[in-house]
């Protein structure tokens, strides 16, 4: 017997007594450790609201504040089925899939443990790349043990602050499950319940189509579990009412503002709304979108919960009961007692009552005027002479009334009108096609440069990979945001300035460029030492280009340095300049 059939008839007989000792939810309690040593202190709950998709893990702190380099553990036996190393996302990541059933995820590493630190920089200087994601491992080139140094936590990729983002998948369905059902919420020290902060209550038409909005300040007892609404009553001039409430979770000794784990809406005593962040589905990830006052959101960087269903709505992972889409219905006169509830983990809830009573009907809300109606489950397109934008099915959360309007600019970087496409406050689900035709002739030689540009000012603009049609008529991209359109023309290079380099580096852990482009963005980069190909990390949060000289290859003595950036639109820089090592 082998040694891969030695291991699959292991990891089958564990997967037997754990599926045996599995709780009735399904979630094992004791099979997974902390990835971390000591108490869990987070900076970021499961299902919390961020930009464009809800949190798919937790993120713990370091043990001290800002510090990278503390220990990941691999929290149970398996083997690193996928390796990721990229500039944005997870930055340095490490996927362990584990013989029960689940896949745990490690992200924003400072570094892989030394196998696979050697494994990974082996590769990137055979494919002359930084960027690596390796998905198709064998179960026997990383097999790892619960307890086993995988890593370290770092700030890479699309990271806001030292710390380890943590998941765990099903492997079957790669949906992401709350890894504190898992028993790891035993690590963690709360007895502090979520906040209610506010309420925004929505007047709904037939078409379940906001008219008006009105919001309220929660105000707390003394000790804010107990909330309360002045007076205890709305009086509301809707048949048809829908609710949106600002909730916070907190936990002991730490001061960041998580999302609650579940928040659910009663009617008198019957629960018309629950939302619980159990699981996640990837595929559903922009519907955060449709579950947040996306208005409220962009403008204000607020998060209201909306707890009510847009129609275009699809998520089916984090609504376990929605009566009615969630819309409180009213005949004159009559009153509901409303309680929203908002829960932890661990099961500190706090809520608020009050009581709702309609009373007449609000006047019809100002004529809007708009171009067209794009039905929310539809195909969409709209052609004129200078843009066609093209919508595919479940573009929307419900129907747009889509304005657009257009300046002609006399700027000589632009080239076409700034077509204003409806607002920037209104969510799009997938990106849409978009096509504008030049407005004055762009030489043949300068074609290539054409990029449509988003543009909110001459001088705060970026650009949106863009091509000619088949005919040379129009320049074709993709967005998924409304909002101000024009062609404009990058013949700019981008910019290398030198942050961390000079001709004695002697002393230098590290040489580091800052690099930045006008318009289309950074396409490429790469860096010769003496006409040998060197590795350059790249941190998109700082711009910068980094090269470790105790990870690297550059021995002592006198070189020669060659950096080249290009653009999305072929603008190359080019840095050349001698040092010492």
């Amino acid at each position: 017997m082998n040694t891969l059939t030695k291991m699959a008839l292991l990891m089958g007989l564990v997967s037997c007594l754990t599926s045996f000792q599995t709780p009735n939810n399904g979630f094992p309690k004791n099979y997974f450790r902390s990835p971390v040593d000591g108490r869990i202190q987070l900076s970021g709950s499961f299902g919390e609201l961020r930009s464009n998709h809800f949190h798919s893990g937790i993120d713990i702190k370091p043990v001290k504040r800002g510090q990278t380099g503390q220990n990941i553990y691999a929290t149970a036996t398996g083997y690193v089925s996928r390796i990721v190393v990229s500039h944005r996302g997870f930055g340095y990541g490490l996927y362990v899939t584990h013989p029960n059933g689940y896949t745990t995820v490690y992200g924003h590493l400072l570094k892989f443990n030394d196998k696979i630190e050697r494994y990974i920089q082996q590769l990137q200087y055979e494919k002359k790349i930084f960027n690596i994601d390796i998905d198709t491992l064998p179960s026997n080139r990383f097999p790892v043990q619960k307890g086993e140094v995988i890593g370290y936590m770092g700030n890479s990729g699309s990271s806001g602050g030292a710390h380890l983002h943590f998941e765990i998948r099903n492997t079957k369905t790669g949906n992401a499950l709350n890894p504190l059902l898992f028993g790891l919420s035993n690590k963690i020290s709360d007895n502090i319940a979520p906040r209610l902060q506010e309420l925004k209550v929505y007047y709904l038409n037939h078409k379940l189509e906001t008219t008006s909005t009105k919001k309220y300040t929660i105000k707390s007892n003394r000790n804010k579990t107990g909330y309360y609404i002045p007076n205890n009553e709305i009086t509301v001039q809707a048949g048809r009412v829908g609710l949106a409430v600002k909730s916070f979770d907190f936990m002991n000794g730490v001061n960041n503002w998580n999302g609650p784990f579940i928040i659910k809406v009663y009617q008198n005593d019957s629960v018309i709304y629950h939302f619980e962040a159990t699981e996640l589905s990837f595929d559903e990830w922009y519907y955060l979108n449709a579950h947040v006052d996306y208005r409220e959101f962009k403008k204000k960087k607020s998060y209201f919960n909306r707890c009510y269903l847009l129609p275009g709505n699809g998520n089916s992972t984090v609504y376990k009961k929605v009566e009615n889409q969630g819309v409180i219905e009213l005949r004159e006169g009559e009153q509901a007692d409303i309680r929203i509830t908002a829960e932890d983990v661990l099961g500190n809830r706090s809520e608020v009552r009050f009581k709702m009573t309609r009373k007449g009907t609000a006047a019809p809300p100002t004529f809007n005027t708009f171009n067209y109606i794009l039905p929310y489950n539809e195909r969409n397109a709209i052609r004129q002479s200078e843009l066609e934008l093209y919508f595919e099915e479940g573009s929307f959360y419900e129907d747009v009334y889509l304005k657009h309007g257009y300046a002609n600019e006399s700027s000589p970087q632009t080239y076409s009108a700034v077509h204003q496409i409806h607002d920037e406050y209104v969510p799009v689900h997938q990106p849409f096609i978009i096509k504008i035709r030049p407005n004055r002739p762009i030489p043949d030689s300068l074609k290539s440069k054409a990029t449509i540009a988003r543009c909110s000012g001459l001088y705060q603009a970026s650009g949106v990979t863009s091509n000619w049609d088949a005919e040379g008529q129009f320049l074709e991209g993709k967005t998924r945001s409304f909002g101000d359109y024009c062609i404009m023309l990058d013949t700019l290079a981008p910019t290398i300035k030198p942050s961390r380099f000079k001709e004695n580096m002697s002393s230098y852990d590290e040489m580091t460029f800052k690099v930045s482009d006008d318009l289309s963005g950074i396409a490429s980069y790469e860096a010769y030492v003496d006409g040998e190909w060197i590795l350059l990390a790249y941190d998109l949060k700082t711009r910068r280009l980094i090269y470790d000289f105790e990870n690297g290859k550059i021995a002592r003595g006198s070189h020669h340095l060659k950096l080249i950036v290009k653009d999305e639109k072929e603008n190359v820089a080019v840095f050349e300049q001698d040092f010492v090592r």
